[in-house]
Formats: C-alpha cells, structure tokens, sequence
C-alpha cells in the first residue's frame, strides 16, 4: 500500500481499486499456490492430457470472462481481478479432484527425514528461485509506472501480455520434458536438453519472423492505430527477447531436473 501512494502515478479512484485487488490476490493466494503441484504430479505421472485440458480451459475462460464482465459494465479493476481469481481457485479445485483420483494421495501427515533434508536443500533453492522470478517479471511494470505513470503503462502491458503468448511452445516443450530429464542419466539428460533446444530454434524461428511482421497490424486491428503506434516498437523488442529466452527454457529444465537450482539462481 505504502508503495501504491508513494512510488506509483495514479489517480485516487484507481487507486482504491487496485488496494481492492491487492487484498483480493492476498487472500486467494493459499488457494493458487498448489496449482503448480497439482500440475506437477500430473506430469510426473505422464497425464498430460488432463493438466492440459484444465489448463487450456482455465486460459481460455480467463480471457473470455473478465471480456463479458467488462462489456456489461463492470470495469473496475477489483471485479476484473475478483473474475480471473474465481475461474483460478476454480481450476485449482478441479486439479485436486483430478489428483485424488489419478495419484494415491494421503491427508495424514507423514514425516520423512530423508526425504526432509533433500527437500529443504532442494527446494530451498526452488523456493528462492519462485521468489526472484516473479520479482524479474513485474519489477519492469513498477519502475515504468512509477517514472512514467500508469497511463504510459498500457504501451507496454499490452504487447507483453499479446507475445508473451508464444511461450506456451516452449513450456509445453518443458513439461513434456521434464520427467524425462529427471529419469535418464547425466549424459542422456544433456542431449535431450540440446535437441529439444535445436528443436525449439526451428519450431521459434518462423513464429519470431511472422510475429514482427504482423504486430504492427495485430494491434491496430486489436487496439487501434493510437495505442500500436506507441506499443509496436515495445513488442518488437519483447519478441526477440522471448525467443532468446525460450531457448534456454531446455537447460533451465535439465538444471531443475539433475537437482541443480543454485545455478539458475545463481545466473
């Protein structure tokens, strides 16, 4: 809240809503946490159909609802953020009743200490790597809003949130790997990791070269000519950054999987 008054340009209406939102998020949090788990054991045990399914379907609705909410006239920011949280905790329960059937699952609480150890070691890392990524990802948003103002903001949300859209190539890529990474040996892992890489090379390539032919004209059609003239630079610039990102998401994986997440914090 204190950076909210101090550090970001904002008008006081928009500002009572974003404090709405804050809350909202805080409060949904414990809910949307064991989102990643649930997906997680899901392709540990190769049921990639049905995270997928759920996922697709979550993405989907997450667009479209707010979309239908907005249109009818609720178009304050705590509402928007109320819809996507909802159609979130939904998926999130639905994940579970997946698990439950899909994966033996105990509710009593059983401790094993080696198990303990390797999860603090591990997942100490993990835990401080899921800490700095989301920093990395927003810490753009704050510094533009707060030397720039919100409004300026939106050139920038706006072809983020349209390229960033391409990662799902990559990611899918990740999830189907992973647990192949985590069972083949220190040699096999290595030359998944680089063929899925040369792979993903031929796979981005041509989505990098269409997408910055056609940003310009998807936003003027998306948009309009105002706001893509300010924006197309921005999401030129974000489309060549992805690509090189997803590039390195089949070393990122084999680094998680061989129980090494120092080094991507480390990086």
């Amino acid at each position: 809240e204190s950076l909210l008054n101090s550090q970001v340009k904002i008008s006081p209406l928009i500002l009572i809503e974003t404090k709405k939102a804050i809350l909202y998020l805080a409060l949904a949090l414990p809910l949307l946490l064991p989102i990643s788990s649930f997906i997680g054991a899901l392709h540990a045990r190769y049921n990639f159909n049905e995270a997928n399914m759920v996922m697709i379907l979550t993405n989907t609705l997450v667009q479209v609802i707010p979309l239908f909410v907005a249109i009818n006239g609720y178009v304050d920011v705590s509402t928007l953020v109320l819809t996507t949280l909802i159609i979130k905790i939904s998926s999130s329960i639905i994940l579970f009743l997946i698990c439950s059937k899909l994966i033996p699952l105990n509710i009593y609480p059983v401790f094993n200490k080696e198990e303990f150890v390797n999860m603090i070691s591990y997942g100490g890392w993990v835990s401080v790597l899921g800490i700095i990524t989301p920093l990395l990802t927003t810490i753009d948003r704050v510094v533009i809003a707060s030397v720039s103002g919100a409004r300026f903001l939106t050139y920038y949300v706006i072809p983020y949130d349209l390229v960033t859209k391409i990662m799902v190539i990559p990611g899918s890529f990740s999830s189907a790997l992973f647990p192949r990474l985590v069972k083949g040996n220190e040699e096999d892992s290595f030359n998944m990791a680089i063929t899925a890489t040369k792979t993903l090379i031929t796979v981005m390539t041509p989505v990098l070269i269409i997408g910055l032919l056609l940003i310009n004209d998807f936003l003027s059609i998306w948009v309009g000519s105002d706001i893509s003239n300010k924006a197309k630079n921005i999401g030129e610039i974000l489309l060549i950054g992805l690509w090189i990102n997803a590039l390195v998401i089949p070393t990122y994986s084999r680094h998680l999987a061989r129980f090494d997440p120092k080094t991507i914090v480390i990086i």
